[in-house]
């Protein structure tokens, strides 16, 4: 039997809360931990909470997703996303004492904004899995973004 490093045991959860999301896009997860791999908060993208989905996928309330789904482009003309990112929920969720130092895991490429409110949190780590698709977030403007800040950021691959 072999035991899973820390980094895999968090991405595993981060995978399995993104499974959560109503995106149909995206099904991301956040898992913040505290310097001792305690869990701080684990969340996922989705409407905010109070907003009134049915646990119907993203395409049923979401303009920016009716959009997409209709061959239009992802332009912001065509409606907002009412997605919070998971980051963002996690964040919200967490107790800041208890993240000063510790590492967020995020299931896909964490976008510009998410990775300010991550510098600005007290996680002195990010480990995030990049792929091809992830290329609109611009992954290399975000990690020198996130080491500029001090932070150490790791790419995942399983």
């Amino acid at each position: 039997m072999t035991r899973p490093s820390w980094d895999k045991l968090w991405m595993n959860v981060a995978d399995v809360a993104g499974a959560r999301s109503l995106c149909v896009r995206a099904q991301v997860g956040c898992v913040l931990v505290s310097p001792d791999n305690h869990v701080v908060a684990v969340s996922y993208n989705g409407p905010p909470a109070a907003f009134k989905h049915d646990d119907l996928p993203c395409t049923a309330w979401c303009p920016r997703a009716r959009a997409v789904q209709c061959g239009e482009s992802l332009d912001p003309e065509y409606g907002d996303c009412l997605t919070v990112h998971a980051e963002a929920n996690a964040l919200a969720r967490a107790d800041s004492a208890q993240l000063r130092g510790g590492t967020a895991y995020v299931s896909s490429a964490a976008c510009f904004n998410c990775a300010k409110a991550l510098a600005n949190s007290g996680v002195t780590r990010v480990v995030h899995r990049v792929e091809a698709a992830h290329a609109h977030r611009e992954p290399e403007k975000t990690e020198h973004l996130l080491r500029s800040c001090g932070l150490t950021v790791e790419r995942w691959t399983a």
